[in-house]
């Protein structure tokens, strides 16, 4: 969910948000972006899953060697991005396929940073600014 840096969402606006971007979630590709040390990086995840509503969490899974493995840390901002089919590019780009690496993969049009500093794809269908729990 994008929110504008100076609304902070409700409790219930949050749950409410929360539901919304989980129903569109059968079977989805999403990218998972994140700003470490080395910069920003992300991958294509489409282990991503609902784990809870109260407090509204998810969960997925990484290769551990992976550039976004190693930059995440408790507490850090993550974006969730739920892709739209015609974002075919952005999923290669992201998956690897194209050899672009890192910061690179943010120079399409649409990245946008959040208020809690995910960055998130203004284009998606849904793009969550999370921070990382565990």
């Amino acid at each position: 969910m994008v929110q504008h840096p100076l609304v902070a969402p409700t409790a219930s606006r949050l749950m409410d948000g929360f539901r919304q971007a989980m129903r569109g979630y059968v079977g989805s590709v999403n990218v998972l972006t994140v700003e470490g040390e080395s910069g920003r990086t992300g991958c294509v995840a489409t282990s991503v899953s609902s784990f809870s509503m109260t407090p509204p969490c998810l969960i997925f899974s990484l290769a551990h060697g992976s550039s976004t493995a190693r930059a995440l840390r408790v507490g850090r901002p993550l974006g969730v991005n739920l892709l739209a089919p015609m974002q075919q590019a952005t999923a290669a780009c992201f998956a690897g396929a194209t050899g672009v690496k890192g910061e690179h993969r943010f120079e399409e049009d649409g990245w946008v940073q959040a208020g809690n500093g995910a960055w998130v794809l203004s284009t998606a269908l849904c793009g969550m600014a999370c921070t990382v729990d565990e």
